[in-house]
């Protein structure tokens, strides 16, 4: 169902962005059990985001442990 297949990617988004696990994201064509899946995966690929998946205190969290990390590897600025 959509909410279930948004919050794997919330998860998959939190620990490779956010924790910077390497994950690989496999998914078929058999796969696709709604239109939904695949406009949020176009979003991803186009934009970056995927529309609402985050509130805004989540967003927060994700931004800051990003930054931690970026800063870890000094391509963040400091700020």
């Amino acid at each position: 169902d959509q909410t279930a297949f948004r919050d794997d990617i919330k998860k998959l988004l939190m620990n490779s962005g956010g924790k910077g696990e390497k994950y690989v994201f496999l998914f078929s064509d058999s796969q696709i059990k709604r239109e939904g899946f695949v406009e949020d995966l176009n979003n991803l690929l186009n934009a970056g985001e995927v529309p609402n998946l985050f509130a805004a205190d989540e967003k927060v969290t994700l931004c800051e442990m990003v930054r931690a990390g970026a800063r870890a590897e000094g391509k963040a600025p400091e700020g």
